[in-house]
């Protein structure tokens, strides 16, 4: 029987290998491969026979084709992508041919604030300037008419009106054209004067503003230590300063006849002089604080004239070389200029600032910093009395306005008018208290009545 032995490999004989009974035989494995070795070396000879081949290339990967491809696709997309956008973005509506949209209603709504910064620099002089600028056409100057001799004519220089020659300063305190002058004038003796309340002969006076304008006196009379002139003359009126925007340290200014401005502080702001315990009295009713000023040789050497704060308020008169607050006339000018004569509102007590009077030992009284005190009872049928206000109370407040070293009831009450209605807030025993007070009128004829 035959054997058969399987060769992987075997090298090729001239002649077949004859051993007796074994035949030696390739197998498929051994003729595939032996057919792809021929067909490798076919494949070497074509290339080294052909003549165009003289170097050789790296062969190209298909796949990076893809990716080329691919991000081309990319840049596309986000291109189109912006460019549609913008284009949707800067239309409210996009028409198709199936119909339209309105994209309006999908924009949000907002606001656009332009600020513009500039950088403004204001240098006192230029401050004072302006104010000095807004205060001119409300101050007036007052002389005495000039009478020409008879049957002639005064010469030409004696026809000016000079600085020296100012009688008062004024300040135009309506629209219409009053005009307040600081304190009573001083009429010629052809004139009429009696010093009181009443007319005065205002043929006797010229009236002349900043801008050198002539007035003739339409009316005048005199009230509480103040001249009152009617001019024609239109202007704004000056603002008046009330008692709490006056304070210590404030600097302040005066202008005089030749309008040249002098510059002092306030050293008070409500002073009054005390030299006896009963001195340190009040009252409600009556008139007594005056505005002290560091430089009390400016006060002495101008008269009649009035006091500015650098608001441009006009804070107080210098009468008999005391410097009077403005506030308690300012509420009264209309009525004032109306009657003729100055009506003040009337309380009925007398009282004393805690804050002026240390060493109280009374447990109602000595750990209280500020507060009025009402010093014995209130005047009988007064308003207080009728109100229900009593001996010792303490007065904190005037309509919320707290009593303090820099404001007294004095000031608030008679920066008020007869009929007004004021809430007092007061302790009795040490109980919190309130009562409506309806302020009743006392005529004065002067500051010192």
């Amino acid at each position: 029987m035959a054997k058969k032995v399987k060769v992987d490999k075997i090298e090729e004989q001239e002649k077949p290998l004859d051993k007796g009974n074994v035949s030696v035989k390739p197998s498929k494995r051994f003729q595939v491969l032996k057919k792809h070795e021929v067909s490798i070396d076919n494949e070497i000879e074509e290339l080294y026979e052909d003549n165009n081949t003289d170097r050789l290339y790296q062969p190209q990967i298909g796949g990076n084709k893809l990716w080329v491809v691919v991000l081309v696709a990319i840049i596309v997309g986000l291109l189109g992508g912006t460019a549609a956008s913008f284009y949707i973005l800067s239309k409210k509506h996009i028409t198709f041919p199936w119909g339209s949209i309105d994209l309006s209603q999908y924009f949000p709504r907002s606001q656009t604030t332009i600020v513009r910064e500039q950088s403004i620099t204001i240098t006192p002089d230029e401050r004072l300037q302006t104010i000095r600028d807004s205060l001119d056409e409300k101050i007036v100057h007052i002389f005495k008419v000039k009478q020409a001799p008879e049957n002639g004519t005064l010469p030409f220089l004696e026809q000016i009106y000079m600085s020296h020659e100012v009688l008062s300063q004024g300040v135009v305190v309506t629209n219409d054209g009053w005009v307040m002058a600081p304190s009573p004038l001083v009429i010629p003796p052809e004139g009429r004067n009696d010093k009181k309340e009443g007319r005065n002969d205002k043929g006797s006076y010229i009236v002349v503003d900043n801008e050198s304008q002539e007035f003739l006196v339409d009316d005048m009379f005199i009230a509480d230590g103040f001249t009152f002139l009617k001019i024609e003359k239109t202007a704004a009126p000056i603002s008046i300063a009330l008692p709490q925007e006056i304070r210590a340290g404030a600097s302040v200014f005066l202008i005089d006849t030749t309008h040249t401005m002098h510059f002092a502080k306030v050293s008070q702001a409500q002073y009054k002089e005390v030299t006896t315990p009963e001195d340190l009295v009040y009252s409600a009713d009556s008139f007594s604080h005056t505005i002290v000023l560091d430089n009390r040789g400016l006060v002495s050497a101008f008269s009649a004239t009035y006091i500015y704060s650098l608001e441009g308020k006009a804070i107080g008169a210098i009468q008999d070389t005391m410097v009077i607050p403005l506030w308690r006339i300012a509420s009264k000018i209309d009525v004032l200029i109306k009657n003729k004569k100055v009506v003040y509102p009337y309380l009925g007590i007398d009282y004393v600032r805690i804050e002026y009077a240390p060493g109280l030992t009374s447990p109602l009284f000595k750990d209280l910093k500020n507060g009025a005190v009402v010093y014995g009872p209130p005047i009988s049928g007064s308003p207080a009395s009728n109100a229900g206000i009593k001996n010792a109370d303490v007065i904190m407040s005037v309509n919320d306005i707290v009593l303090d070293k820099d404001i007294n009831l004095t000031s608030l009450i008679q920066a008020k008018n007869p009929g007004d209605v004021v809430v007092l807030t007061f302790l009795r025993k040490g109980e919190e208290m309130t009562a409506e007070v309806t302020l009743g009128s006392r005529p004065l004829s002067s500051r010192t009545e």
